[in-house]
């Protein structure tokens, strides 16, 4: 370990942590601040450099690299939401005011989102990265299917992007 001090917050059970991330001007988490200035900590490479840290953030992978790893993960969730029973999804998750088919569901809205953005143009919104399952897909077969065809559409993105230039922020 680097030794580093910090305090971690879950927004969700402490109000002083919510009015600190809003004070920051942060719509969402996680983030990494530091007196008056954060950085959204999902990339770790702007973490390192937020914190001035002498390190690597780890092996930068080609687009072919993450497209294939991506696929992975989405097949994968797909394989395990199948195996959730259904009577289990509306349980809520340890501490988090969210279901297991909130979650679910959010796991395919993230490339949704992405793809979106991508396929229309439409900008890319915090809230389109967390809308909730649609209130017809009620079964872990309703949210298997969802991401079978999110997993189709990004595959089908993949073929037709890439050859293009992923230098460019989003």
């Amino acid at each position: 370990m680097r030794g580093i001090e910090f305090q971690s917050i879950n927004v969700l059970t402490d109000e002083g942590g919510l009015e600190e991330l809003r004070r920051l001007g942060a719509r969402s988490v996680p983030v990494v601040s530091r007196g008056n200035r954060f950085v959204f900590a999902q990339v770790i490479s702007d973490v390192v450099e937020f914190l001035e840290l002498d390190d690597m953030a780890g092996p930068v992978l080609s687009p072919a690299e993450l497209h294939a790893r991506y696929d992975h993960v989405l097949e994968t969730a797909v394989r395990l939401v199948r195996q959730m029973p259904d009577e289990k999804l509306a349980v809520q998750l340890p501490d988090r005011p969210r279901s297991y088919r909130a979650l679910m569901h959010h796991i395919f809205q993230i490339p949704t989102a992405y793809l979106d953005l991508e396929d229309s143009g439409i900008t890319l919104t915090y809230e389109s990265l967390v809308a909730p399952p649609p209130a017809e897909m009620q079964t872990s077969a309703a949210i298997a299917d969802f991401g079978d065809a999110v997993r189709r559409r990004f595959n089908t993105w993949w073929e037709r992007a890439a050859d293009e230039d992923f230098a460019r922020p989003v």
